[in-house]
């Protein structure tokens, strides 16, 4: 399946041809042909979607936290730069670093660009590359309510070649002046990555071995749901995709406030659960709600052999039947 922020790859290009070639490229039949092409692939997805929310699901994010779209966007973007070191490590972050600051030339000549002189391929090429990693970012960290590493991917490719670029620059650079050493190095960069994802605290092999059990509170709970629920009820979740794969029922997200959230309860009989957890987490109102409105606790699981930590916790909605 598509995801959102493939869309945003789109954006990127608009604004790099908008800049390159101001509105000549219309005139080009292969950036039709590409954009039907890239349309085609992704109308199964937009069509799932206004099926299935009856909206435009790439903007459908966004509409629902228009109010607090600023500071989302800011805490967003503000987590995915804190977190960049664990995405490819200390070492290859300060190679990016560098990277990003050989793009000096690209704003110093910018109005070259924008005029075209010269066509100075060097300029639109480093231009190409920063749209790529800044707009799809920016783009999702805005129209999301949450980040998630994986929302970030399209921005990594870009990632990857400003890495090569600086890489193989200091290559040529110290082979220069030593061939044996400047192999050396690019072998022991080569060797480290790949220790660091094998072996390397908090990076692929182990942190799936650490994050194995990590969900069990919400699979028990979706099993748990699965024998106590008749198969029309609907359960209201952050984990969406877990507990309709436990349990075997629909599920919704919470909505962002508690309003929707009533108007929902009102028309839609069909929801009998709302699941609240500290795993993934459901907006703030749903912590309270329950004990503002004496919901009746289903089941819970807690942290703690003396079960004083929930981590999770399922509640009945008002609009319960009797289970058969």
């Amino acid at each position: 399946m598509f995801k959102q922020n493939t869309a945003f790859l789109l954006v990127a290009f608009l604004i790099f041809l908008l800049f390159t070639e101001k509105f000549n490229f219309l005139k080009k039949k292969e950036i039709w042909i590409a954009l039907l092409i890239f349309s085609i692939i992704l109308s199964p997805y937009l069509i799932w979607g206004y099926m299935k929310f009856g909206g435009f699901v790439l903007t459908q994010g966004q509409e629902e936290v228009a109010p607090e779209i600023i500071k989302i966007g800011y805490d967003n973007l503000k987590t995915y730069l804190i977190e960049s070191p664990q995405y490819i490590s200390r070492i290859f972050l300060i190679i990016f670093i560098l990277g990003l600051v050989s793009f000096y030339k690209l704003f110093i000549g910018f109005d070259i660009l924008i005029k075209n002189k010269d066509n100075n391929n060097e300029l639109k090429r480093d231009l190409y590359v920063l749209l790529l990693l800044i707009i799809p970012i920016v783009l999702i960290g805005f129209l999301l309510n949450h980040p998630e590493p994986r929302y970030i991917m399209n921005g990594f490719p870009a990632v990857f070649m400003i890495l090569g670029f600086i890489i193989f620059k200091g290559y040529v650079f110290i082979k220069q002046k030593s061939k044996l050493f400047a192999a050396i190095c690019l072998i022991f960069l080569l060797c480290f990555f790949v220790y660091i994802q094998i072996f390397g605290a908090g990076y692929s092999d182990s942190l799936i071995k650490d994050k194995m059990n990590s969900y069990w509170e919400v699979r028990e709970a979706g099993l748990w749901l699965a024998d106590n629920s008749n198969p029309e009820d609907v359960i209201v979740t952050n984990s969406i995709h877990q507990i309709a794969y436990y349990a075997n029922r629909n599920t919704i997200i919470p909505p962002a406030n508690e309003t929707v959230f009533e108007f929902m309860l009102q028309s839609n009989k069909t929801l009998k659960y709302l699941v609240v957890s500290l795993i993934q987490q459901s907006p703030d109102w749903a912590y309270t709600y329950p004990t503002e409105k004496k919901l009746e606790v289903a089941n819970a699981y807690f942290a703690d052999l003396e079960q004083q930590q929930p981590v999770l916790i399922i509640y009945k909605l008002g609009n319960q039947s009797t289970y058969s």
